[in-house]
C-alpha cells in the first residue's frame, strides 16, 4: 500500500495528462525517463508507451466501429478474442469479466514464446459510447500489471465527462 501511495505521489508531481475526447478517456503519462511515447503501429492505437530497453509496452486503443450494446457482452468479448488470438503462437492463460472504473470489462492474460523468451500479456477491454476500448500491455518474463509504470498508467485512466452535442 505504501509503494502505491509513493508511486501515486511521484506520478502526480510531474504528471502530464493525455486525453482523447473522441475516445472519452484520459491517462497520466509516466514521468519515468525509462519510458517513452512511440508511434502507434495501427490506427486504433491512440497512445503507445514503451520502456527504452524494449522489454515492456503498454497502449490504449479505441476502435471506430460503434456497437449497439451499452456494455460489453460475452459475444463481443468472444469476437474480440478471435481477432486478438489470430496469431497461432499466443496462448490464452485466462479470461474474466470484471468491473473496470465502473464499466463491465473483460480481462484476458496471455503468453507468447519469442526467440526462446517468454512474453506475458494482458488486455482489458470495455465499451465506451458503443466503441470497444482497450488497454493492452506486455512484458518480457513477467506479469505486466506487476510493473509499477504499467500499473500506474492503467490505474490513471479516467473517463471524460460527456459533452452535449
Amino acid at each position: 500500500m505504501m509503494v502505491a501511495a509513493v508511486l501515486y505521489i511521484c506520478f502526480s508531481i510531474h504528471a502530464t495528462e493525455w486525453s482523447s475526447t473522441n475516445a472519452g478517456v484520459s491517462f497520466v503519462l509516466p514521468s519515468d525517463p525509462a519510458w517513452q511515447q512511440v508511434k502507434p503501429p495501427r490506427n486504433e492505437a491512440k497512445l503507445v508507451l514503451q520502456n527504452t530497453n524494449g522489454t515492456a509496452t503498454v497502449f490504449f486503443a479505441a476502435f471506430e466501429k460503434k456497437h449497439d450494446e451499452k456494455e460489453l457482452s460475452e459475444k463481443l468479448a468472444e469476437e474480440w478474442e478471435r481477432g486478438y488470438f489470430r496469431k497461432g503462437n499466443v496462448r490464452k492463460l485466462s479470461g474474466e469479466f470484471l468491473n473496470f472504473k465502473g464499466k463491465r470489462a473483460y480481462k484476458v492474460t496471455d503468453e507468447e514464446i519469442i526467440n526462446g523468451g517468454r512474453e506475458r500479456g494482458v488486455a482489458i477491454l470495455w465499451l465506451n459510447d458503443g466503441r470497444i476500448c482497450e488497454i493492452v500491455a506486455w512484458k518480457v518474463e513477467g506479469d505486466p500489471l506487476q510493473d509499477n509504470v504499467i500499473k500506474a498508467f492503467a490505474d490513471s485512466m479516467a473517463f471524460l465527462p460527456k459533452t452535449s452535442p
